[in-house]
């Protein structure tokens, strides 16, 4: 029996793990003029089930998209000069049937509404146009997207990390100036 209890649990907690890494950062757009980056990312596979039920039951969800600037040195290890933080949200409001997309950055944050599910989410997953100042052609961008809204509350991470696949992190994405393509 224990062995059982044993084999089922590593293959919940090996589904888990499975399901949250298939989220993928994917780069949209990227150009560069007069030493301004600008970039549009997507998470591929952001919305499972669970979190579109948490989404449609009024759970507000959050992640982040985290874009870094880095200088390349030569004979040293490459320096973060700038770090840009977008923060995205959604919620559902059952009473006015209405998704509620927020994105945050640089201090400003703009809010939109939605009747419509499937244009919400469209909005929820993909960041806006960042611009990140101050990209010659010796930086390049590291990007990644993360959530970890359940991370600190005890009771409920045993839960989210045990039965729901809600925290993430992707890997990183680099970005660099050569015909404006992303690598990994």
């Amino acid at each position: 029996m224990k062995k059982l209890f044993l084999c089922a649990a590593f293959i919940l907690l090996w589904a888990t793990v499975a399901a949250g890494m298939s989220r993928e950062l994917v780069q949209e757009s990227f150009r560069v003029e007069n030493e301004v980056a600008y970039v549009q990312l997507r998470v591929d596979h952001l919305f499972t089930q669970d979190i579109v039920d948490a989404i449609t039951a009024g759970l507000p969800v959050h992640y982040q998209f985290e874009i870094q600037l880095h200088r390349r040195r030569t004979l040293w290890f490459n320096a973060t000069e700038r770090t840009v933080t977008v923060r995205k949200g959604i919620s559902y409001d059952a009473l006015r049937r209405v998704y509620t997309v927020t994105t945050a950055k640089s201090g400003m944050e703009d809010v939109r509404e939605y009747r419509d599910q499937q244009r919400a989410f469209s909005y929820f997953q993909n960041s806006s146009m960042v611009s990140v100042d101050g990209f010659t052609a010796n930086h390049f961008l590291v990007a990644r997207a993360f959530l970890k809204e359940f991370s600190h509350w005890f009771p409920l991470n045993l839960i989210v990390r045990t039965f729901a696949d809600w925290e993430f992190s992707t890997g990183t994405l680099t970005i660099q100036n050569t015909q404006g393509q992303g690598q990994r």
